[in-house]
């Protein structure tokens, strides 16, 4: 009886440990894929990360993105406007009202196609100069706001690692990243402890 009893209490801690360990290499899955977010840093309130706002990188990156945005919004007005008045401003080339001779008519319509291809390059030319700015403007914003969720990662990072599995999945996205590592898990379990139970 005794020796059933200690196969049993020896059975109960084996499958505790078992459990334990899976537990653990599917949080050190989660963690490893909560790392490689780098917009992490979004899924804290501000409130609890509110030290990257002293941060100078992040000052830095936040007034060029600002200034990036208000320069881009104001040259997509201007590019709007520029489309919609360029034909009042700049007259789209015409047929003369009349012509002498058939001879006339063709020679007329044949610079009328040219003069209306140099009027349509040089407005093509002028809105692709705008867009291009307009594009490179919007990729400054891009890679300062990159910029910005880099300190918040950071500060993000502090935090997150001080968090036991229980606060973590109050978080949202890693609950989501758990799940996915479940996943793994059940296809490939052997492979899994292995990479994850470190």
């Amino acid at each position: 009886m005794k020796k059933l009893l200690g196969i049993l209490v020896l059975g109960l801690l084996l499958t505790s440990c078992s459990e334990h360990k899976i537990k653990k290499a599917l949080e050190n899955c989660a963690d490893k894929k909560w790392f490689a977010q780098y917009e992490r840093g979004l899924f804290f309130k501000e409130d609890e990360i509110k030290e990257f706002k002293n941060h100078q990188v992040y000052i830095d990156a936040k007034k060029a993105q600002d200034k990036a945005a208000s320069q881009r919004w104001k040259l997509k007005k201007e590019l709007t406007k520029f489309k919609r008045n360029y034909e009042a401003n700049n007259p789209k080339p015409k047929m003369p009202e009349s012509v002498a001779s058939q001879e006339e008519g063709l020679e007329a319509l044949d610079k009328l196609t040219r003069d209306t291809h140099k009027w349509m390059g040089k407005r093509d030319r002028q809105i692709a100069r705008k867009e291009m700015t307009i594009k490179m403007l919007k990729d400054e914003e891009m890679q300062a706001f990159k910029n910005t969720l880099k300190v918040k990662a950071h500060y993000a990072d502090k935090l997150y690692k001080r968090m036991n599995i229980k606060k973590k999945s109050k978080l949202t996205f890693f609950v989501d990243l758990y799940g996915k590592c479940e996943e793994e898990y059940q296809k490939l379990p052997n492979k899994f402890l292995v990479e994850y139970s470190k």
